[in-house]
């Protein structure tokens, strides 16, 4: 018998992993979805897509604050833009700004009633990403009064790309997704309940939508395809092909007849709502699915990524496709009228504006645009992220509204400062006029000169050094016990124990008796802390010092210095962030 040696064994068994891998590859992209579809297709077969122009339209409407959703109403005659200063209303005939609505905390959803007589919204208490206390405010569209507010008692989890508000067609209920806490359903007259029918419907989020009779609703659920929920007896059933991964797109088509799912790896579902099967599968993009929407009359849906494509939803042949762009998503997709397509401009690649545009889906071009700010915040390091909250330019001077944003509640800042440059490193005198003896020191107002429009500027945190923070331990697990009797006047004693205080990871190296009232301890940490504030039932005093790099000491005073053992719990840490933390903008006309 010939014994193949190791070598040529390992050569043999990576040729048949390659040929597995190949032959997986080719079954993804030439795989039928179920035995049940009626036609498969893939965009790879079609030409492709028409590129994106690289110029905006003529037609370019400047929207103040950077856009995070949109809505059209029923009529398509107004068309409401969520921004980082509020909510702006237009008119789609003539293009003109006809209400403007300061809202104070952060919109990331909004939505017209099919009546149009109500407009709601989504709002967390905190700007930017992270968590924070959502609330559901549904305005009168006449008066642009309050009309009902519900307040959810839990912090939850916003992204603009994940939050989704849609109103039942009979303009009555609402219903909305909070990311772990369920699918939740809003009635003026009976109030707040969740479309639940099993403990996992809890942890439902994405996207959903109503049936067009308004009797049932289907949601996408991580990992688990679909669920569709009859409302009056909560009953349920779930759709779900296991060739596709997880949905995070769904759409009722208006005849009812259909339901449309976008898939993570860019796949689609067109399933027969009278039986729940797949009956129609497209590879329709490279990677994900981020907007999708049915035509009018049912016959056609619009996908989009990196670009959008337009499909029949019988035959899954591609009719369209345009906007190809590589560093671009096309989101909040909507199909406006028959030939009409909106969506939602972002990239995760490049600091571009936001951008609504209006695409004609004959001829592939950008009929209007409605232009936003940049996303002004800066990257996050160290767990800080500074903001431009506002940029007001007017006369001679520019307003510039910053605040800084940390990834844990309990964290404050020390002293801190901001500096302008433009984008040829000239540097812009800034003068702060807010209250500077503020407690939270979270924001800063400064005035500077007009910015001249068109130029590109860059503002960022003037911390050559570090940007130093305290964070509150106190309500963490934390603390250390050390014997005070091993102790002696004007002797050092090594300790070298290893403590915790919230993540935070430091050691206690040396300790000294100063005099029968004081204690000096010695800490050593590899993390940026600068300093720690003790507390003890014997302890009157603290006051931390940095020693060296990596180094501090703390002072701690007590009445008299106990005889038994002493814990000591860590209540605030004192450490620096490191940046840069620039933030890039372009100076608008939306900016006066």
């Amino acid at each position: 018998m010939k014994i193949v040696s190791p070598k040529r064994l390992f050569l043999i068994l990576s040729l048949l992993i390659i040929a597995a891998a190949v032959a997986w590859g080719a079954s993804y992209y030439f795989r039928s979805s179920s035995p049940h579809a009626k036609f498969s297709t893939s965009y790879t077969v079609y030409p492709l897509p028409q590129k994106a122009a690289t110029e905006l339209p003529k037609t370019v409407v400047e929207v103040s604050g950077t856009i995070q959703s949109f809505d059209v109403n029923a009529e398509h005659t107004q068309i409401a833009i969520a921004t980082s200063k509020g909510i702006s209303m237009y008119d789609l005939k003539s293009l003109q700004l006809i209400q403007e609505l300061p809202v104070v905390n952060g919109v990331y959803a909004l939505a017209f009633s099919p009546d149009g007589a109500k407009l709601a919204l989504l709002e967390k208490d905190t700007p930017g990403l992270g968590y924070g206390v959502v609330s559901l405010l549904i305005l009168d569209t006449t008066s642009w009064e309050t009309l009902y507010t519900y307040r959810n008692s839990q912090p939850a989890y916003l992204y603009p790309d994940w939050t989704w508000l849609k109103w039942n067609p009979d303009s009555q209920r609402i219903a909305f997704a909070i990311p772990e806490q369920g699918l939740m359903s809003w009635n003026p007259d009976s109030g707040l309940s969740k479309l639940e029918s099993a403990p996992e419907f809890t942890f439902a989020y994405g996207d959903f939508d109503w049936s067009p009779d308004g009797s049932r609703i289907v949601l996408t659920e991580p990992g688990l395809g679909l669920r569709r929920v009859r409302l009056d007896t909560r009953d349920w059933v779930r759709l779900y092909d296991p060739e596709s991964q997880p949905a995070a797109r769904v759409a009722w088509s208006p005849n009812g007849k259909y339901i449309a799912s976008g898939h993570g790896g860019g796949t689609v579902c067109i399933w027969n709502a009278s039986n729940n099967q797949c009956e129609g599968f497209i590879i329709a993009h490279a990677n994900s699915v981020d907007g999708l929407d049915w035509s009018p009359d049912s016959r056609q849906i619009a996908t989009s990524s990196g670009a959008i494509r337009v499909w029949d939803a019988k035959t899954g042949k591609e009719e369209s496709a345009f906007g190809y762009s590589p560093k671009v998503n096309y989101t909040r997709l909507k199909w406006i009228d028959a030939h009409t397509l909106a969506t939602l401009e972002t990239s995760y690649m490049e600091n571009r504006s936001p951008t609504i545009k209006f695409w004609d889906d004959q001829t592939g071009n950008v009929v209007v645009a409605f232009r936003g700010w940049q996303n002004l915040i800066s990257p996050n390091y160290d767990g800080v992220t500074l903001r431009v909250d506002d940029i007001q330019i007017s006369g001679q001077e520019t307003m510039l509204q910053t605040s800084l944003m940390f990834d844990y509640s309990n964290v404050s800042a020390q002293a801190w400062d901001v500096e302008l440059k433009d984008d040829q490193g000239q540097r812009y005198l800034l003068t702060r006029v807010d209250e500077q003896n503020s407690a939270s020191n979270t924001e800063h107002i400064y005035r500077t000169t007009a910015l001249p429009k068109g130029k590109t500027f860059t503002l960022n945190l003037n911390a050559p050094e570090g940007l130093s923070l305290a964070r509150d331990t106190s309500q963490e697990y934390n603390g250390f016990i050390f014997d005070p009797t091993l102790f002696k006047s004007d002797t050092t004693v090594e300790m070298n124990q290893e403590i915790y205080a919230g993540d935070f990871l430091f050691y206690l190296m040396n300790t000294e008796k100063i005099s029968d009232t004081q204690i000096r301890l010695d800490f050593f940490t590899a993390n940026n802390l600068t300093g720690i504030d003790v507390k003890s039932t014997f302890v009157t005093g603290s006051q931390a010092s940095e020693t060296g790099k990596g180094r501090f000491s703390v002072l701690l005073t007590f009445s008299k210095i106990p005889q038994d053992l002493i814990e000591l719990a860590v209540d605030k840490v004192y450490y620096k962030a490191f940046g840069p933390w620039p933030v890039e903008f372009e100076v608008l006309d939306s900016m006066k």
